[in-house]
């Protein structure tokens, strides 16, 4: 039986390159917790994923606001959230 230690890390502003590097560290699963959802930061995640060969394998769960202010607004865009679905 393996053990399982999640590593949790809060990220401020500017936040790419440490939310990028943990991204890389990735193994098995992923959660990704923020108020707003965007397209391009989740095509990064998933490449990033698919260039360690691993986009398969890995599962994501994400928590975040699915407000529909938020998707009118454009503050999450609902098609990043059905792109980390697939």
């Amino acid at each position: 039986m393996s053990t399982f230690s999640p590593t949790v890390s809060l990220l401020k502003s500017p936040w790419d390159q440490t939310f990028f590097r943990l991204v890389s560290q990735v193994e098995e699963n992923l959660m990704l917790v923020s108020p707003f959802i965007k397209r391009s930061k989740t095509d990064q995640v998933i490449a990033c994923l698919q260039k360690r060969g691993i986009h398969n394998r890995v599962q994501i769960v994400v928590l975040t606001d699915l407000r529909p202010e938020s998707a009118l607004t454009g503050s999450t865009d609902l098609e990043a959230l059905v792109r980390l679905g697939n």
